[in-house]
């Protein structure tokens, strides 16, 4: 029994330490750092584009792809720069290969959402950081589609929310360490009073 206690502590401990160095990494490395070294890495799904295949706030996971293995039909996530509604900045997109072509002696990847699936209409909306249309290409692509969580990016959100408001991250904190304290407290009781009831027997 003790043996496999040790087993799972030692499994636990070590699948806490994996995923600890991956967020810690993640935070600070850009994606392509991130999938280089783990060779995978999660998105959350932040519109309906993919619809009903991806849905808003499920979790997808990329794995590292060589320029080779990529096909017409595959689930690329890639960087790209977007201007809408107001906003202009670098996004990470999931969508479809819709065809692959040549252009000027270099391969582009034109994409699309869900819907426009085995049309020819392909995306016409990603720019560079100058605001210029661009394609896609391989240097742009992160990884290649593996499989989705879905809609655990509502938890996501929500940690995010909570990390970016001090005060609220702040009472959490406390009526965790609240509730640690009663847990300990309780413990403690429960062991005095069989102790107790113990010595009483004798």
């Amino acid at each position: 029994m003790k043996r496999r206690t040790i087993i799972k502590a030692i499994i636990f401990y070590t699948i806490t330490l994996i995923l600890g160095t991956y967020i810690v990494f993640s935070t600070f490395a850009t994606h392509k750092q991130t999938i280089n070294v783990f060779f995978v890495k999660g998105f959350r799904v932040g519109t309906p584009s993919m619809e009903p295949y991806l849905m808003t706030n499920d979790v997808v996971f990329a794995y590292k792809v060589k320029e080779k293995n990529l096909n017409k039909g595959d689930i690329i996530t890639f960087e790209t720069y977007v201007e809408e509604n107001g906003f202009f900045g670098k996004v990470v997109v999931t969508h479809y290969i819709g065809d692959i072509q040549e252009k000027d002696g270099k391969i582009i990847y034109k994409t699309q959402g869900h819907r426009h699936l085995n049309t020819e209409n392909y995306d016409e909306q990603w720019l560079d950081k100058n605001k210029v249309k661009v394609e896609i290409t391989y240097e742009d692509v992160i990884g290649k589609y593996a499989f989705k969580i879905p809609w655990i990016g509502h938890l996501i959100l929500i940690i995010q929310n909570i990390f970016r408001n001090p005060v609220l991250l702040g009472l959490i904190a406390l009526n965790i360490g609240i509730i640690y304290t009663i847990f300990k407290f309780l413990k403690h009781k429960k062991e005095d009073d069989k102790d107790d009831h113990l010595e009483t027997n004798h």
